[in-house]
């Protein structure tokens, strides 16, 4: 009898375990899901920080885009999303500055790497569906590549990916501000309004962080999440948009580079 009740309290404390730690792991998605969705309200889109440096008359500089060529050597998850990002926010830019032959290309790379992450289908029929005819409407096109991104991410996380979601997330983040960084040391004139939006990224980047340290250790992003951190520190040097500088914007597009190489290196 008393062996009998010593193996129903071990299996109770065993499958009590369980259904703990199951509980914990429930508990710890519900709030990175939160958080994502948090960033994604607070944080402007891609296509709207790229607009702002399309009307400081900013040119459209081709050689910002991540190489065409660099699509075939990603094979990890984790490379596939972020840089699926990273091509989203080039075919954005391409359609700010309305490139339209090069879009086409774009689309089609940053569609290839949403098959690869299993976001495709969303992202397709939504934007590239009739694209040829939207292209001719900007309005129409702007609001499609938006319905897309938001569609596609949507589809990770109903589809539990949110892992991949934040990864897609940080990519776009970091081309985006890459073409804004490098934009800026290009026209040294930029308007108020560019200057807030590098100056919000300080809260931006703060949000995103938290969220990359929750898949570091599966995606592998210790060396990132480091340069991420040392890229706050240098935007936290800036209180205010007098405090956008030239020499601060010249830090900070050494340390996006940095970070940005290290991503498009990814296999």
């Amino acid at each position: 009898m008393r062996e009998i009740l010593i193996t129903l309290i071990a299996n109770l404390l065993f499958f009590g375990s369980i259904a703990q730690q199951s509980e914990q792991l429930n508990d710890k998605k519900e709030v990175v899901e939160n958080e994502f969705h948090t960033i994604i309200k607070s944080m402007p889109s891609s296509i709207e920080q790229l607009e702002a440096l399309h009307n400081d008359k900013v040119k459209f500089n081709e050689h910002l885009l991540s190489p065409a060529s660099n699509i075939e050597h990603f094979e990890s998850d984790a490379a596939e999303a972020i840089n699926c990002g990273i091509y989203m926010v080039d075919f954005a830019y391409l359609a700010v500055f309305q490139e339209q032959d090069k879009m086409m290309q774009y689309r089609a790379l940053a569609l290839e790497l949403a098959a690869k992450i299993e976001a495709d289908k969303p992202f397709h029929n939504v934007l590239a569906i009739d694209l040829e005819n939207k292209v001719k409407d900007y309005d129409v096109l702007k609001k499609a590549i938006g319905d897309a991104l938001n569609a596609t991410e949507n589809q990770l996380i109903d589809s539990n990916h949110i892992a991949t979601a934040s990864q897609m997330l940080l990519g776009s983040w970091i081309e985006t501000q890459y073409i804004m960084f490098q934009s800026f040391i290009r026209d040294k004139k930029p308007s108020v309004k560019v200057k807030q939006q590098i100056v919000d990224q300080q809260v931006h980047l703060a949000n995103l962080i938290k969220l990359v340290h929750e898949f570091k250790d599966d995606a592998g992003f210790h060396e990132e999440l480091e340069k991420l951190n040392k890229l706050e520190a240098s935007l936290l040097k800036i209180h205010n948009i007098e405090g956008v500088t030239e020499t601060v914007i010249l830090e900070l597009v050494d340390q996006i580079t940095r970070l940005r190489m290290d991503v498009l290196a990814m296999e």
